[in-house]
């Protein structure tokens, strides 16, 4: 497993990242190719429907910092990070709990959890919101949608 309080700051300083270049730049080097994120809001296949959901929350949530709410917490490829976002200096928002899973020394799956779960987000032109009725089982790389349930 890589360093994972290295992987976790990585990861928290990507959703932080206001540069949408820099922004991508880390996205790219922290995640696989096949990565996918999810948490009760929204689910993103493939590293740029990742970036578009930090992108989304930084909109969302203007002027807040992610940052650890605790240890990481880690053995063979899967880790727990406790997180929140809060305007500098202040108090936390939400507090999150993000399960990271590795592979190749990278991130390959993140599932996300709030507490209080937010209000849906409006996300970018092109993005769906909601499961259609028909949902394949899979969803196509670089889209976005809500998340009814997590599949493993």
């Amino acid at each position: 497993m890589p360093d994972i309080d290295e992987l976790a700051r990585r990861y928290l300083a990507s959703w932080n990242e206001s540069d949408p270049a820099a922004r991508r730049a880390l996205v790219d080097a922290l995640w696989t190719d096949d990565a996918r994120y999810a948490d009760p809001i929204v689910s993103a296949e493939g590293r740029q429907a990742i970036e578009d959901v930090m992108a989304t929350a930084q909109r969302r949530f203007p002027g807040l910092v992610y940052r650890p709410a605790g240890k990481v917490d880690a053995h063979r490829h899967a880790a727990r990070l406790t997180w929140e976002p809060a305007p500098p200096g202040g108090p936390a928002v939400i507090i999150g709990l993000a399960v990271l899973i590795t592979a190749r020394d990278r991130l390959h799956r993140v599932y996300g959890f709030l507490d209080p779960v937010p209000v849906p987000v409006a996300l970018p032109v092109g993005v769906s919101t909601a499961v259609p009725a028909a949902a394949p089982a899979t969803v196509p790389t670089g889209t976005l949608h809500q998340e009814l349930s997590v599949d493993p």
